[in-house]
């Protein structure tokens, strides 16, 4: 609808995602009613903050797409923002108390649930701070909010610290989420510096993208080829060796990949010129490359 100018095609699909969401919600709430043990618990408290967060930011997205006045930049920053640390970072979080220590092979950090559970409600906090001051464009209110949210994600990652002393990262799949917390307090480092100096929303909006390449690129790819390379083989299934076998595959070249992919981010990342960056993010495209192609062998391999 959006990309075709048809607005009120594109409200009806947002209103199917709001009810799809709407379900998910119920569904995720009738699990926490059940006896689930404290870490799968407060996991599941995170998913549903995220939903909250993402049933909050699907009316305002589909609003943009029939909404064109001095308003809009408002409703991109606090749609972007919500869904972006609400939806997506929220989930991620939630999911790393589990998925570290099983990717690293060693049990979970002492306290890990508590800090889980502290995290949640000052990240929350946080990120209603950012919203309505977004929308009411309180930079202070806004860059509250961010900080609060910030502090949070720490809270919350700190005893994925913790376990990494103990249990360094060895492969592909650990490394790569290792980097992907470091660009999420890269990326919210980028979103203060393009919010707080702002003089109004629209600017604001227009320096956004800058914060998309650390978040979207450095955190979210990074975790989702790094969860992947881990549970693929797993999910699969078959017997201890062809996990392994899987595994190897997935992990091929994996120093190389995280090297090349984090050291082009941080080119990109940073004032260059035009053919530097055209040329560095060739290199991330090679390394996703490096990724899809066993993805695949692997999964047609599984279903013979």
């Amino acid at each position: 609808g959006g990309t075709a100018d048809r607005p009120w095609l594109g409200v009806a699909g947002a209103t199917l995602v709001f009810v799809a969401v709407t379900a998910h919600l119920v569904a995720l709430t009738h699990w926490l009613r059940r006896a689930l043990p404290a870490r799968f618990s407060v996991t599941v408290r995170y998913y549903l903050a995220a939903t909250v967060a993402l049933l909050a930011g699907v009316p305002v997205g589909a609003g943009m797409l029939v909404i064109d006045d001095p308003l809009r930049p408002r409703l991109l920053l606090f749609h972007a923002h919500v869904n972006l640390l609400g939806w997506v970072t929220l989930t991620v979080l939630g999911t790393l108390l589990t998925l570290w220590p099983t990717v690293l092979r060693t049990r979970m950090a002492d306290g890990a649930v508590r800090a889980a559970t502290v995290a949640l409600p000052v990240a929350t906090t946080g990120l209603v701070l950012l919203g309505v001051g977004l929308l009411a464009w309180w930079r202070v209110v806004a860059a509250a909010g961010l900080s609060l949210f910030a502090l949070g994600a720490l809270i919350a990652l700190r005893p994925a610290l913790a376990v990494a002393r103990t249990r360094p990262p060895y492969a592909f799949a650990s490394w790569s989420l290792a980097a992907a917390g470091g660009w999420l307090m890269v990326a919210l480092a980028v979103d203060a510096a393009t919010l707080l100096p702002a003089a109004d929303p629209a600017g604001a909006a227009d320096r956004f993208g800058a914060v998309l390449l650390p978040l979207l690129v450095g955190f979210v790819a990074q975790v989702l080829v790094g969860a992947l390379t881990h549970l693929l083989p797993v999910v699969l299934g078959g017997g201890p060796a062809p996990v392994r076998r899987r595994t190897a595959l997935l992990e091929r070249h994996g120093p190389q990949r995280v090297a090349m992919t984090n050291a082009a981010l941080l080119v990109l990342v940073l004032p260059t010129p035009p053919f530097v960056r055209i040329t560095t993010s060739l290199l991330v495209l090679a390394a996703l490359v490096q990724f899809l192609v066993p993805a695949v062998r692997v999964l047609l391999t599984a279903r013979r």
